[in-house]
């Protein structure tokens, strides 16, 4: 009725696809010469950037580090379910020569998040389960201006299993219709949509047959 696990995971990747102006700056400050990488600033009589042009190409590096916990407990037709994903750390250079930074918790990289559910199954082809998903908070895109709250949303799911038909759900993502996170100190993307669904409230149904 007890279960446990984790897994630890590690990865390093070379040659992304991607440049952190920050970085990018920087290296130019060190006496890089962007333009030798296809990257060029436009600046004004008084030194202040215009504009930069910068092609998609393999710049960045990066170095992810995290562990991943999962355990749940049934108390007769009761199931109650913990997954957490910890990052360690989460390294990046945006620009060649400057080396990897740590930037976890800055701005689309939150240390954390986790789903916690309970599920209760009255036999064995009913199933109803209510699930708490939360993003942890990090720094908005100009860290002055403060940082993003966690953000939690509740989906509610009712499966019916048939053995001769197959298996039926249907529930509702976000039912509370809770608002993701925005960032105000970003102009052109507020809403980060690799971290947030910005559809709000979704009902859906599903069958699935196994041959």
């Amino acid at each position: 009725d007890f279960s446990f696990g984790s897994d630890v995971f590690l990865a390093k990747m070379k040659n992304v696809v991607g440049i952190d102006y920050e970085d990018a700056m920087a290296a130019e400050a060190s006496g890089v010469k962007l333009s030798d990488y296809g990257v060029i600033v436009d600046r004004d009589n008084q030194g202040y950037i215009n504009h930069i042009v910068a092609p998609r190409q393999n710049l960045a590096a990066k170095e992810i580090f995290g562990v991943d916990f999962s355990t749940s407990y049934r108390i007769s037709k009761v199931r109650l379910g913990v997954d957490h994903s910890q990052m360690l750390w989460f390294k990046e250079e945006g620009f060649p020569g400057m080396g990897l930074r740590n930037k976890l918790g800055e701005n689309g990289r939150p240390p954390w998040r986790n789903t916690v559910s309970i599920g209760y199954a009255p036999g064995e082809r009913h199933n109803v389960s209510l699930s708490a998903l939360t993003t942890a908070g990090q720094q908005k895109t100009v860290k002055e201006m403060g940082r993003l709250n966690n953000f939690t949303t509740l989906d509610l799911m009712y499966t019916y299993k048939s053995k001769k038909v197959g298996l039926f759900s249907a529930g509702i993502r976000n039912l509370m219709g809770s608002v993701a996170p925005i960032d105000n100190s970003e102009p052109t993307r507020p809403l980060n949509t690799a971290l947030y669904d910005q559809i709000g409230r979704q009902f859906f149904t599903g069958y699935k047959a196994t041959f």
